[in-house]
């Protein structure tokens, strides 16, 4: 196993009082629990940046015991907490975001919903006026949450029904991240990777439309950033992405490495697709949570099952 992946980690963001725009599907990391997972992190790996992964695809050879540090969407935290103390401490990263939301353009729908959810629990008034419009498509503002695909004109009506003006609020509220502030991201020395237009979940998608979300989303990060290099994280992980649309972004040079959500698991198309282990939602310790998907993945290795492998 030593031609493996590096050890390679997502996060969302970190916090330490929500923003009523938080959807809370996933346990967050306060600003302590953070550091002290980067503190672990520190004492038994040695944090690697992008840059040393794809200068080491020719040669499929990583450093030893190194970690890699990802981030996904565009939430403002990555800037003004997260940033701040990797670069205190010395630690490189990437950040994968989303490019219909960048310069707070666009609302990630998640968020949408949340505060359609929060103010349902404040009134019995508006639960019934938001639930009467979904009514009328079979959906549940549960299922707008979970089922990973925007509904851009369900939430107007309903925002509108309820007396939320969603650019307004957007624009008030300014959830993501500014274009400047990634710019000095990049001046810090973090790597920035696209994340899709969207934010959709690509097991709903056609080939083509995956291809295209793909292709723009890079194409964007590239060209506003003055990027030589092309990374992008699948939202929600690569489900649903066949070995053809997979082989069509290599050969097409759509993008550099792609990256997904799977865990400590080497890809069938390493080195170009890097699976990730997402450290958010737990209680226990990063090095006991660590621990325990590294023995698996030594015991799956032994039953011959570390592998991704996909349809045609």
């Amino acid at each position: 196993m030593a031609d493996a992946n590096p050890l390679c980690l997502v996060y969302h963001t970190v916090f330490d009082e929500a923003p009523e725009h938080f959807s809370g599907l996933y346990r967050t990391r306060t600003v302590r629990e953070f550091e002290d997972d980067l503190d672990e992190l520190l004492r038994d790996f040695r944090p690697i940046s992008l840059f040393d992964i794809t200068d080491s695809l020719s040669s499929h050879a990583v450093p030893a015991n190194s970690f890699l540090l990802t981030f996904d969407d565009n939430n403002r935290e990555i800037a003004e907490v997260i940033a701040p103390i990797l670069e205190r401490k010395g630690i490189p990263a990437v950040f994968f975001l989303c490019s219909a939301m960048l310069d707070n353009a666009a609302w990630f729908f998640e968020d949408q919903v949340a505060l359609l959810i929060k103010k349902c629990k404040a009134s019995g008034t508006v639960q019934s006026l938001v639930e009467s419009i979904l009514k009328n498509t079979n959906q549940t503002l549960d299922c707008l949450l979970h089922g990973r695909q925007p509904r851009p004109e369900l939430l107007k009506e309903a925002g509108d029904r309820v007396g939320i003006d969603w650019n307004a609020e957007l624009q008030a509220r300014q959830p993501y991240v500014s274009k400047a502030q990634v710019g000095k991201l990049i001046d810090q020395g973090f790597a920035i990777g696209a994340h899709g237009i969207d934010h959709r979940f690509f097991e709903t998608m056609d080939a083509n439309e995956q291809i295209r979300q793909i292709r723009e989303s890079c194409d964007c990060m590239a060209s506003t950033f003055g990027l030589k290099y092309r990374a992008f994280a699948f939202p929600y992980g690569e489900f649903g992405v066949s070995k053809s649309v997979l082989t069509t972004i290599q050969g097409q040079q759509i993008a550099d490495i792609l990256f997904g959500t799977r865990g400590p698991v080497r890809d069938e198309f390493h080195p170009f697709v890097v699976q990730r282990l997402w450290c958010e939602n737990r209680t226990n310790s990063l090095t006991d949570y660590l621990k325990t998907h590294l023995a698996d993945r030594v015991y799956q290795h032994l039953r011959g099952k570390t592998r991704v492998s996909r349809n045609a």
